[in-house]
């Protein structure tokens, strides 16, 4: 057989291997938004939509079932939505970050520490909105922001950074509330319930970590596992 027609045998057996790894990709995350929709029904039949910590959850299982939904449909998202590259590139880890904000509100309300106050708000809705003024260039900056033989900063990049700094800047937050709480508890139920909150902060870590290590599925089933522990511990 030549050369030429064994490549093109070989190109066509590795493009149809990567049609079937993405559409099977594409299911799973599908499958997972119908997991996170099962789970927000779960929640409201047993808590209704009262109080905020119930509030909370189905904001963040709602906002996982979009995620998840973007995330089967990314590449429609990519081309189909007229928004600047910058935008369209960070739409999957403006996920990562709302969920991350959500999580943290969640475990604040939920271990009693304290009522979600302002400055959370502020400090999501702020750091939210510089990416966002970044990405879409309201300010219109030049881009590189600064170059030299050496480097450049692109403006792209700084939004992508915050991005990243934001989620692990909640994590930390969520882990040190968690860990405050246990230690201040003087009840064994309660402290057992805090540690049952923390192998749910574990998978959430686990799964963003995962997915800005470009583990896909993993990081999905990693974040499942972290809303129905929540959901069990809170229900």
């Amino acid at each position: 057989m030549p050369f030429w027609a064994c490549l093109k045998k070989l190109s066509r057996k590795i493009l149809l291997r990567s049609m079937t790894f993405t559409t099977l990709s594409a299911i799973l995350h599908i499958v997972a938004a119908s997991i996170y929709s099962l789970i927000a029904i779960l929640a409201l039949r047993k808590r209704g939509f009262n109080d905020l910590v119930s509030r909370l959850l189905i904001g963040y299982l709602v906002l996982a079932i979009l995620w998840e939904g973007m995330r089967a449909g990314y590449k429609y998202f990519y081309f189909a939505l007229a928004v600047p590259e910058s935008v369209a590139l960070h739409l999957l880890y403006y996920g990562l970050f709302l969920l991350a904000i959500f999580f943290l509100l969640l475990s604040i309300a939920f271990l009693r520490s304290q009522n979600p106050n302002w400055y959370f708000w502020i400090f999501g809705i702020a750091l939210f909105g510089i990416v966002l003024v970044l990405d879409f260039n309201w300010l219109n900056l030049q881009d590189p922001l600064y170059k030299n033989p050496a480097f450049l900063i692109e403006r792209q990049n700084i939004s992508f950074v915050l991005l990243v700094i934001g989620w692990g800047i909640c994590v930390a937050w969520a882990s040190l509330v968690t860990v405050r709480c246990y230690r201040q508890a003087d009840r064994i139920v309660v402290k057992h319930r805090i540690s049952y909150w923390a192998v749910s902060l574990v998978f959430v870590f686990g799964g963003g970590l995962l997915f800005l290590l470009l583990s896909s599925i993993f990081s999905s089933i990693l974040y499942i596992l972290g809303a129905i522990t929540a959901y069990y511990i809170i229900t």
